[in-house]
């Protein structure tokens, strides 16, 4: 464990599943008194998979995603082990993208008491509609026959009840904080969370998560939003120590892949 402590950010490393962050994203009478909002992760630090984000104000909780973990030693423990916060005291969740390691967990956490709304653009709930019912033919396939599984159907059908959807560039009060998404480019519906705290009182500060960004140079996408103003970043960087191939070079290699094929009479499967 370590920390690390100013007059802007207190740190806590506990474990690739934990760590506090406390932010003075509110300024206002009450923060005078001691309090700030807290921001914990309990999933995606330290690892690929398994996003999942708490931001805690004085009278609103919020995730940012719930996904699966996925590929690690461990991933069947930890997905069945429990919350590390009380689901049924969640407020809000809101919803990056559709891929399962963002959404994974979603209906476990209906499941365990989760009973707020949850938020993200139309594109990612109509593709969650199709990703969870999937992942749980899978899910089962995979499970034990001696095994609870880690959540069922009516798990899934009420998650889709608590769904709300949110266009880019438009604003939505949720409690304590104030959401804006903008396209983040990954895939199609995939956002970037803008949160900013409301408040007569308050000094507007903002706390930007990025969720998975880009998928360039692609034809198919828009580019990710530029982000301003942005107080504090979360952004993923699975990819952060190399740079991606240009489109040209990558249209090269998918001749020579061809190529290859038919000189060898193989089979080529593009998806």
């Amino acid at each position: 464990m370590y920390s690390w402590m100013s007059s802007e950010v207190f740190f806590v490393s506990c474990s690739w599943r934990e760590t506090l962050l406390s932010i003075p994203l509110f300024r206002s009478h009450w923060y005078n008194r001691g309090m700030k909002t807290l921001l914990t992760f309990h999933g995606g630090v330290g690892a690929v998979t398994g996003s999942n984000f708490l931001l805690t104000g004085p009278h609103t909780k919020m995730l940012i995603d719930c996904g699966l973990i996925q590929g690690e030693k461990f991933a069947h423990d930890l997905n069945r082990a429990e919350f590390p916060y009380d689901p049924s005291t969640v407020d809000f969740l809101v919803v990056t993208h559709a891929h399962i390691d963002h959404v994974g967990r979603i209906p476990k956490l209906v499941r365990d008491g989760f009973a707020g709304k949850i938020i993200s653009t139309e594109e990612t709930y109509l593709l969650a509609k199709l990703m969870l019912p999937d992942a749980f033919s899978v899910l089962r396939m995979e499970t034990a026959q001696n095994e609870e599984l880690l959540y069922d159907e009516k798990d899934i059908e009420q998650a889709f009840s608590l769904w709300e959807t949110l266009p880019y560039h438009e604003k939505k009060t949720v409690g304590d904080f104030d959401v804006f998404l903008k396209d983040s480019g990954h895939i199609l519906g995939s956002a970037m969370v803008e949160v900013t705290a409301n408040g007569e009182q308050t000094e507007k500060r903002k706390i930007v998560f990025t969720g998975d960004l880009g998928n360039t140079p692609t034809p198919l996408l828009n580019p990710a939003e530029p982000i301003t103003d942005a107080t504090y970043i979360v952004m993923e960087s699975v990819y952060g120590d190399r740079n991606h191939e240009g489109g040209e070079r990558r249209k090269e290699r998918l001749k020579e892949v061809i190529q290859e094929m038919v000189e060898r009479k193989g089979v080529l499967l593009i998806p």
